[in-house]
């Protein structure tokens, strides 16, 4: 047998002659001996490369040999031999690849009936692989595929009718061929028939029969189902909550590679913030928009990782392009403060308006910064008044004392000294001391009755009816609660803050807890949370005069806000 250069032992061969040339590059150290070695592995080696590209770019001798065996079965008229010789032309296996003739021998044998053919003509069709795109006729041979009881044509069409190509869109019929396709072991149509269930597309909402199919697909390794599974667990939606069953299926997936589930196992183990940070790496590198803002937010605070502001920046930057208000928010403050990238005004109020028009809270107050002083925009009092008024009212303690000073002058707004009273009341019992400040001055120039009527439209002020989180890609509440929890157990202040949101209005799929809520604010407050200080007041309004309260200082501001979603399979069509 004649020796055989593998990869291995060319790039030994390269590592050798590089070692020679480099010990002869300085003309006094020349050696004719060292040189003649250098170029005779050099010649080696181009030789080894070219020999071994050039014999694997053909193929090798028993695969074609095989290729012909089946060829022959093939031009007699053997359907599966036909299909196959599809396949191998498609791939390239034992031939050249040709996807013109991989159609040729998928219709031969597609017109003699064999399920496995008519599929494999129908991914052809959806794909323009060796014919022209054609979804129709994909969805065609699908069906007929399909309707012979092939499980990934059934998969297939159902995809068609998911997304409405070559057929008129119609979820309920995908979820009819997903059923047929999971019900014989599918695990793309099972983890698509759990979305279906768990988003109510098609059929009945049913988060139990969504954590059933999932499971399905799951146990056969699918990373997707495993990380939805997860989900479920970390919810406690369609299964009894269970942190330690998400946090399995979570790393199960995640050591598959799955971005999502990365991000969420990098929050599961953030108590060891260097393993954190390598997950949410991981994640971030797919391209997982929280993933990017978190490691971000670690590269910023220097939590895990070295401190990089110019890190950060270029983390939250891929985030914030991805349209995550917090990344958005984060890196308007960047441009705004000159951390990691040069003070650009311009830059910063722009972000700031992304993340404002989000409902982001804290980028609505430094957008109406912005404005007051005409920082990167043009000065405009009234826009300024506009979204201090948006930020306050979402109980942000800088804004509601700016807006209490907009009244107070008449700037942008009318002057009503009453109002401004209200404002700066609730500013300055959140630990503003200019709020503090400012209501002491103002109160020895009103009225009783002012003063009465300022107290009264304090106390009134009640948490909005949409809670301080990111209004991002049209995601279910119900569905960022497992977020939430998990971050919250973990003791993320921006989480326990949402999560008290979400059980004192009763949004999100939660019942109302004003008791668990103020837990939940008070716990993000002594972490100094601004925004949770903020909910912390009103939370305790509800029960008790707003007078009476007991305030925390505030500072900083609110860096992380993320939602989620269960993931469906890319509803790619699959080969035979």
């Amino acid at each position: 047998m004649k020796p055989q250069l593998n990869t291995l032992t060319l790039r030994t061969l390269l590592a050798t002659a590089l070692l020679c040339i480099g010990r002869c590059k300085i003309p006094e150290q020349f050696s004719p001996k060292v040189w003649l070695q250098a170029c005779t592995l050099t010649c080696l080696l181009v030789v080894g490369c070219t020999t071994y590209h050039t014999k694997s770019a053909k193929p090798a001798k028993a695969d074609r040999n095989q290729f012909e065996d089946v060829k022959a079965k093939a031009e007699m008229g053997d359907a599966q031999a036909q299909c196959d010789i599809g396949g191998c032309y498609r791939t390239g296996a034992g031939v050249t690849q040709d996807a013109a003739e991989a159609v040729k021998w998928y219709r031969k044998a597609a017109e003699q009936g064999p399920a496995e053919a008519r599929n494999a003509l129908g991914v052809c069709c959806a794909n323009g692989l060796g014919v022209t795109k054609d979804p129709v006729e994909a969805a065609k041979c699908y069906r007929q595929a399909a309707e012979q009881g092939y499980a990934k044509a059934q998969y297939n069409l159902g995809a068609c009718y998911y997304t409405g190509e070559g057929v008129t869109k119609e979820t309920a019929e995908a979820v009819n061929w997903f059923r047929k396709a999971a019900a014989q072991g599918y695990a793309e149509a099972q983890i698509n028939l759990g979305v279906c269930y768990d988003k109510g597309e098609g059929v009945t909402k049913d988060a139990s029969e969504a954590v059933k199919w999932y499971r399905k697909a799951a146990e056969q390794g699918y990373a997707e189902a495993q990380c939805n599974l997860g989900l479920c667990y970390a919810k406690g939606v369609g299964a009894a909550k269970d942190p330690a069953e998400a946090a399995k299926w979570f790393r199960k997936a995640a050591e598959q590679g799955d971005g999502k589930a990365q991000y969420y196992t990098g929050v599961e183990v953030a108590k060891d913030p260097v393993e954190a940070v390598k997950w949410f790496r991981n994640a971030a590198e797919q391209g997982d928009a929280q993933a990017q803002c978190n490691l971000g937010d670690c590269y910023r605070t220097g939590k895990g990782v070295a401190k990089d502001a110019a890190e950060a920046v270029k983390w939250y930057r891929k985030a914030a392009e991805q349209n995550l208000a917090a990344a958005q928010a984060n890196l308007g403050l960047c441009y705004d403060k000159g951390q990691g990238v040069q003070i650009d005004e311009v830059e910063a109020a722009e972000w700031y308006r992304k993340a404002a028009e989000q409902h982001y809270a804290a980028a609505q107050y430094h957008l109406g910064v912005s404005y007051r002083d005409g920082q990167g925009v043009a000065k405009d009092g009234v826009a300024a008044v506009k979204w201090f008024r948006k930020a306050a009212e979402q109980n942000f303690a800088a804004a509601q004392s700016d807006l209490g000073g907009c009244y107070a002058t008449g700037q942008g707004v009318a002057r009503d000294e009453v109002q401004a009273y209200k404002w700066w009341l609730l500013a300055g019992a959140q630990g503003n001391e200019g709020a503090k400040k400012n209501m002491t001055l103002l109160e020895s120039q009103l009225t009783r009755a002012q003063l009465a009527e300022g107290q009264k439209r304090a106390g009134d002020f009640k948490l909005p009816e949409v809670p301080c989180l990111d209004a991002q890609q049209g995601e279910a509440d119900d569905q960022a609660l497992a977020d939430l929890r998990i971050k919250a157990a973990t003791g993320d202040a921006q989480a326990e803050n949402e999560l008290g949101e979400a059980l004192f209005t009763g949004k999100r799929g939660v019942a109302k807890d004003a008791v668990a809520a103020v837990q939940w604010f008070r716990q993000a407050a002594d972490q100094n949370h601004p925004a949770a200080q903020s909910n912390l007041v009103s939370a305790t309004n509800a029960a008790t005069a707003w007078r009476s309260m007991r305030w925390r200082p505030t500072s900083g501001t609110c860096w992380r806000r993320h939602k989620v979603t269960p993931k469906r399979s890319a509803m790619r069509p699959c080969w035979s």
